[in-house]
């Protein structure tokens, strides 16, 4: 338990522990301790996970409000099984 931080858990969990809270190296639970029924990791900081909170997904380089909105779970799925990418092209207009 020395490469975990529980500190997140509630305090009556049996592996709460604040002895590595906010230690650089140190892995943490981003589902608090709630149980992942899938998840698919495509590269470094491109993953989904999907739970019984629902799904959280990350794509680094890619807007949070296109991953929220045009980007599911299957999508990972299908570009992990089929290597077949999404492509899309986003405007931003900026001062």
């Amino acid at each position: 338990m020395d490469i975990y931080d529980t500190s997140d858990y509630s305090r009556d969990h049996c592996l709460f522990s604040e002895s590595n809270k906010k230690k650089i190296g140190c892995f943490k639970d981003e589902l608090h301790s709630k149980p992942i029924f899938e998840f698919i990791g495509l590269r470094p900081k491109m993953y989904s996970i999907k739970s019984e909170r629902g799904e959280k997904k990350t794509a680094k380089g890619v807007a949070r409000s296109v991953v929220e909105r045009n980007i599911r779970h299957e999508d990972y799925r299908r570009c992990r099984e089929l290597e077949k990418f999404n492509i899309g092209i986003r405007v931003r207009i900026i001062n």
